[in-house]
């Protein structure tokens, strides 16, 4: 039986682009009926440990694009490893350039104390924080977090919104680390397509923590087509794929 969904519009919230002529990509985007993208910048550009002037590129690359396409939202990459100063000096201007949040990758460990300074500047400027998650039995990257490694941060900021990168590859067991805190989501993204997953994490979470992602541009099945392929075949309802696609993005950002 055919899966409907309506004729609603998708919010992609766990994009990454590799340069500032995206119009190819806005492109396919609305073919797919994907109408708004998160920005979260070309994270791994230049590596795992980027330094000031490597960070401010990428952060100057998104600021160009959400202020030429008002589909777009934008992110800041911060890399907590920087130092104090210049972490909050970062955030604050992405902030004034229109950022409505932050993107972790693999610089630090989630549970490094460089990570706290990220979390309070996010706080008191109202700020979503991304982070990458995943658990791997071999073959970490640099810092990389695992879902337990951001236990202590939803314990100790409640307040602010964290989107967990990576559903797939975060796994039931990150599911299940990470459920007890209202204000932590998971966004769709991350790996090749794993069978029940979503089901599980609607069932455990509830529709309205997670959100959308493609992880587009990165290799290995994440495309618009695949992840979104993933989502309406997944065996649960229409109001929840809904909520997934888009809704839960937009009542996230405060636009519904």
């Amino acid at each position: 039986m055919k899966d409907r969904i309506g004729k609603i519009s998708f919010y992609d919230f766990h994009v990454h682009t590799r340069t500032t002529e995206i119009f190819p990509l806005l492109e396919e985007a609305a073919g797919l009926r994907i109408s708004r993208m998160n920005i979260l910048g070309d994270v791994l550009r230049f590596g795992y440990y980027p330094e000031k002037e490597q960070v401010k590129q990428i952060n100057d690359e998104t600021g160009y694009l959400i202020k030429r396409y008002r589909c777009l939202t934008g992110f800041a990459f911060i890399n907590p490893g920087l130092g104090e100063k210049l972490v909050i000096a970062e955030i604050e201007r992405c902030a004034g350039l229109g950022f409505r949040g932050i993107k972790l990758e693999v610089s630090v460990n989630a549970r490094d104390r460089r990570v706290r300074v990220v979390m309070e500047t996010a706080r008191r400027l109202n700020m979503i924080v991304v982070h990458h998650s995943w658990y791997k039995a071999t073959g970490k990257s640099g810092g990389e977090s695992e879902p337990a490694d951001l236990v202590p941060l939803a314990e100790a900021f409640p307040e602010v919104p964290l989107v967990v990168a990576h559903l797939r590859g975060c796994g039931f067991r990150g599911i299940q680390d990470l459920k007890p805190y209202p204000q932590v989501y998971f966004d769709t993204s991350g790996s090749q397509p794993v069978a029940g997953i979503l089901e599980y994490a609607v069932e455990q979470l509830g529709p309205e923590r997670i959100l959308f992602g493609s992880d587009v541009y990165f290799p290995g099945g994440r495309d618009f087509s695949v992840q979104l392929a993933c989502v309406r075949a997944a065996r649960i309802g229409k109001s929840e794929k809904k909520l997934i696609l888009s809704g839960n993005a937009l009542r996230l950002l405060g636009e519904k």
